[in-house]
């Protein structure tokens, strides 16, 4: 076991903290169901900052529950009809003082795309992944649903929210027209939502971590090209979206036993890819002239492809029940702030977890949720939990080169303090425990009430209590309870008093794979 000293300098501010992880996506239509809007109300309890929600879908023809509004119709004489009904219900729990929506416009209504079954040559196309037939009417649309909201919840509400263009269109399975041809239809979406009002913030383009030319193609129009829906230079952009995951996934057999499987390869996530092409995509942006200053959003920012993929698929989705995930994100988090620190003029903002609930499967089955069949919390829940409970203001930390522990150091309102520290590595199967010890340097004379909390394979974990239990597929009443018993955030070891009126103060710990531990001081 390696003994890991690093020292917080209580008194270096450095600069702010954004709750980056207080933002998800997940699938919008579970807005409709009593689960979903539970586990929305939960995100917003983690923090007294409000939560970006994100939708998808939000224009597409349906009913609500196939991920789609059905918003817009055209009837027999082609005249348009807006119906707001479905849209209302799904924005409805997301919106008030504790959370703010991330309006995605897209997909293209089929009455308004430009599609048609007979241009739909591969089984993986759909008509709303096309341009509109009409940019008129695509105008009329926007306006008419930022007026919409205006007219419903007022401007002032509706000046908080997001009005993000698309998804992905640098893959043809979101976009199948040219990159021009996106440009336009963002001109058009861009007009119709300052039209409708003026002060609202819209933005986007949410490439994946491909790297392909049409997210600076995109940055470059908007600075400085030709207008298509204004004819003057330049498009209104108010903030810049760009999506990351951390390694494919997939299926890759079938698995009756996915605890015992053999037969397939072993993978891990990669940070390292995310981290390293977040920071190539800033470097983009801050090559094109007139971004400075411009917010990014990572509106998936995630630790894998392939959400809905199962054990029963691919043995290697075991992580995402475990305390891995977690100390993923947290992990993530401490590098994210360190990237924002770097790029100061295109300041990250938010990282989306595209990680909410899928209802319908066994517990335990994989998925990247945040909660799982039977409504149980896994630990990456927590993970938020801990996060959320950051101050506002990041403290210089000194820590040896290449140390295996991370650790961030906030402060907040009284002085307050808060310590994270990580034992992370990408390996799934990594398995070294560190000693680490805090050194808490310049801290206010005074007594303090610590909390220390922990997530860990013992503690924060419902999922080593359900496999404690031999893995019940169906657990009993009583497994149940005690799986929930032990889903929320804990703490490992009771509440405190610590003295820093005399010398040097110190927190110390014994860390094992994969854990997090975060201290909280406040002035007793």
């Amino acid at each position: 076991m390696t003994l890991i000293t690093c020292t917080v300098h209580a008194n270096d501010g450095i600069g702010y903290v954004p709750y980056l992880s207080h933002a998800v996506m997940g699938d919008m239509s579970l807005n409709l169901l009593r689960t979903g809007v539970r586990l929305q109300k939960t995100l917003e309890e983690m923090s007294n900052r409000p939560l970006l929600r994100r939708t998808m879908g939000t224009l597409s023809t349906g009913i609500g529950i196939d991920k789609a509004t059905g918003v817009y119709q055209e009837d027999a004489n082609g005249t348009p009809i807006y119906d707001f009904t479905i849209m209302d219900q799904i924005l409805a729990p997301m919106v008030g003082p504790r959370s703010i929506p991330f309006f995605g416009l897209c997909f293209m209504p089929e009455a308004l795309s430009r599609g048609s079954k007979e241009k739909l040559t591969q089984p993986w196309m759909k008509i709303d992944r096309f341009p509109p037939k009409d940019y008129g009417r695509w105008y009329d649309l926007v306006y008419a649903v930022v007026r919409h909201y205006v007219e419903r919840y007022g401007a002032e509400e509706v000046n908080r929210w997001y009005w993000d263009f698309w998804n992905e269109p640098d893959l043809e399975f979101y976009w199948l027209g040219t990159h021009e041809e996106f440009f336009k239809t963002y001109d058009y979406a861009a007009a119709a939502v300052k039209a409708a009002l003026p002060t609202a913030k819209v933005g986007g383009c949410g490439v994946t971590d491909r790297l392909l030319p049409i997210f600076k193609e995109f940055l470059e129009h908007c600075m400085s090209g030709r207008n298509y829906c204004t004819g003057r230079r330049g498009v209104p952009l108010d903030f810049i979206t760009f999506h990351m995951k951390g390694g494919p996934t997939g299926k890759v057999g079938i698995f009756s036993n996915p605890w015992e499987a053999k037969g397939y390869e072993r993978r891990s996530p990669s940070l390292k890819h995310i981290i390293d092409c977040t920071r190539t995509q800033l470097q983009t942006i801050a090559s094109v002239p007139g971004t400075k200053g411009l917010p990014v959003f990572l509106t998936e920012c995630d630790i894998d492809w392939g959400t809905g993929t199962s054990i029963y698929h691919n043995p290697n989705m075991h992580y995402r029940n475990s305390e891995y995930f977690s100390a993923f994100e947290c992990a993530l988090t401490r590098r994210m702030l360190d990237l924002r620190a770097e790029f100061p003029a295109n300041p990250i903002e938010a990282t989306f977890l595209d990680t909410f609930y899928f209802p319908g499967y066994r517990i335990f089955e994989g998925q990247r949720t945040l909660i799982t069949g039977e409504v149980v919390e896994k630990p990456i829940l927590n993970a938020l939990r801990l996060l959320g409970k950051l101050g506002p203001e990041r403290l210089a930390v000194t820590e040896p080169v290449g140390s295996p522990v991370e650790v961030l150091a906030t402060t907040a309102e009284n002085d307050s303090l808060q310590v994270m520290v990580v034992n992370f590595n990408e390996d799934v199967d990594y398995n070294e425990t560190h000693s680490v010890r805090v050194h808490l340097q310049d801290m206010p004379t005074a007594s303090w009430r610590v909390r220390h909390y922990r997530i860990d394979r013992d503690h924060s974990n419902a999922y080593t209590v359900w496999l404690s239990m031999g893995r019940p597929v169906v657990p009993t009443d009583e497994q149940l309870a005690a799986i929930q018993a032990r889903m929320g955030l804990e703490m490992m070891e009771p509440e405190y008093t610590l003295s820093t009126r005399r010398g040097d103060t110190y927190l110390e710990t014994t860390l094992p794979p994969h854990a997090v531990s975060l201290w909280m001081l406040d002035k007793a």
